[in-house]
């Protein structure tokens, strides 16, 4: 790869489109999920919810900004270029892929990053707040290059649905989190593919593995989760992608997370704990229009939520 980096950043930035098409899916097999979202009674209610919210209430041009914000971040130096020693990177292009977001714009985006004279200056910020009747606790992850915007924006979509500003970040861990499921090309059973990934993940260093609930389809692929410490995310993705298990399995995802401690359930959750509580059914549809509000705003990023299957 080094060999064909040379000083013209676009030139450079069409390379890594090239050498990501060659590698056909992206370095980490990132694809599309299927059954990543937590099921729940009354066929999928909240799910569906959740799902035609994403795509009715998502600005267009607010999910490209996105995108090329997250481009930025996740080529600064010495992060590498290549998809596949950048598991961050990897996981935008996917992202890119799934939202048609323009090949000009990516090229552009990309040359943007790669070029030391351009200064792209964006920050990390965190908001915390709390909604829906006190039931909800968000953790809001902003990109951006001003923050008197970010804030002002969040500020009004959150005041719009009754929420606020309040510390919530102590109800949260802070973990890397990465998403596999059985190649359809490798025929397992799923009680013998955990066990062989939980090996494969506690030997690489992984702190669990569990399996994610499915959708009410049976035939729905099962979606497991490895969960790390924040500082190894992108060592123990790479040795899962290479290791004993690289023939068997997909990545889907690789990304930081917020992890409630004590995580609440959506009204009629199939597979809730009997000691663990549900939010009533106004504070579902109040925290729901929320994430829909945020998600139309450029500068946010990602919204966690203490409760089972409602992030964005």
């Amino acid at each position: 790869m080094q060999a064909v980096w040379v000083s013209s950043a676009a030139y450079r930035a069409r390379m890594v489109l090239q050498y990501t098409r060659r590698r056909a899916v992206i370095g980490y097999d990132i694809r599309q999920l299927h059954a990543a979202a937590v099921s729940y009674a009354g066929h999928n209610r909240w799910s569906k919810i959740r799902h035609r919210k994403g795509a009715a209430d998502a600005a267009r041009s607010a999910q490209f900004s996105k995108v090329t914000n997250e481009i930025y971040m996740s080529l600064r130096p010495p992060a590498s270029p290549d998809p596949a020693d950048n598991p961050r990177f990897a996981a935008i292009l996917a992202k890119a892929r799934e939202l048609a977001y323009p090949k000009a714009n990516l090229e552009a985006a990309i040359a943007k990053a790669l070029n030391p004279h351009e200064g792209v200056a964006l920050q990390n910020i965190t908001y915390e707040a709390i909604g829906a009747g006190g039931q909800v606790s968000f953790i809001i992850e902003c990109l951006t290059d001003n923050t008197n915007r970010a804030v002002s924006k969040v500020k009004e979509m959150l005041s719009k649905y009754g929420c606020r500003f309040s510390p919530v970040a102590f109800q949260f861990e802070r973990k890397g989190r990465i998403q596999v499921v059985a190649n359809p090309e490798s025929v397992q059973e799923n009680e013998a593919f955990f066990e062989q990934l939980f090996d494969a993940a506690a030997e690489s260093g992984a702190e669990d593995v569990r399996i994610m609930d499915q959708e009410d389809d049976k035939a729905a692929e099962v979606v497991y989760e490895v969960i790390t410490s924040p500082t190894e995310l992108s060592s123990i993705a790479s040795s899962l992608q290479s290791g004993p298990l690289s023939q068997s399995l997909q990545i889907v995802a690789v990304e930081q997370a917020y992890i409630p401690t004590d995580p609440v359930y959506l009204p009629g959750s199939r597979n809730k704990p009997a000691e663990s509580q549900e939010i009533e059914e106004d504070a579902a549809e109040k925290a729901f229009n929320v994430l829909g509000a945020l998600d139309e705003v450029a500068d946010v990023s990602r919204v966690w939520t203490n409760v089972v299957g409602m992030d964005s």
